[in-house]
């Protein structure tokens, strides 16, 4: 989905996630998505199976590129209240902020597959418990590569306020600063 450098707005209302997207494998689904230049607002988690990704979720197998897209004001019950993610996604610019993992982690982001994030991308002013800006869970093959992003802002009410990070992840030519947890 490209906007054609329109500024427009996908907003939940908070009544409910604003993307789910699953790819997967098999004819006619390993398709990458991609979305260009979007803004993703006011999705909101909170039924009793809906409790991650309340701007997007990236379901096992997917392949998401996001180019220029702001998600914010986002919340999540348990984890990943702008984004979660669980396939393949690649962040290119943009911002992730004002974000909120209720009870869980990565108010901005959590990933638990592979996370690329890259060119200047902004994020910022997110909570959660832990990881406020970006949790990156544990398990096999969970592969996180952040370069050249500013997260700053962001709280945990326990630890990793900008980052938290329970396996291995590469970061470089970053700026990551005025990040609080207890």
């Amino acid at each position: 989905l490209n906007t054609g450098g329109k500024n427009i707005q996908i907003d939940g209302q908070f009544l409910s996630r604003v993307f789910s997207i699953q790819t997967g494998t098999g004819p006619g689904l390993n398709q990458q998505v991609i979305l260009n230049g979007l803004r993703i607002s006011n999705g909101v988690t909170s039924s009793s199976s809906v409790k991650t990704g309340a701007g997007i979720d990236i379901v096992i197998g997917s392949d998401v590129k996001l180019i220029n897209v702001t998600v914010d004001e986002c919340i999540a019950e348990k984890h990943g209240g702008g984004i979660s993610n669980a396939g393949t996604l690649k962040i290119s610019g943009g911002s992730i902020e004002g974000n909120t993992a209720a009870t869980g982690l990565g108010g901005g982001i959590f990933n638990f597959k592979t996370l690329t994030i890259t060119n200047g991308t902004i994020i910022k002013d997110n909570t959660a418990v832990l990881g406020g800006g970006v949790a990156v869970n544990t398990g096999v093959g969970v592969v996180t590569t952040i370069t050249s992003a500013n997260i700053y802002g962001n709280s945990a009410d326990e630890t990793g306020g900008g980052i938290f990070a329970a396996s291995d992840f590469t970061i470089s030519k970053s700026s990551i600063h005025d990040n609080e947890s207890q």
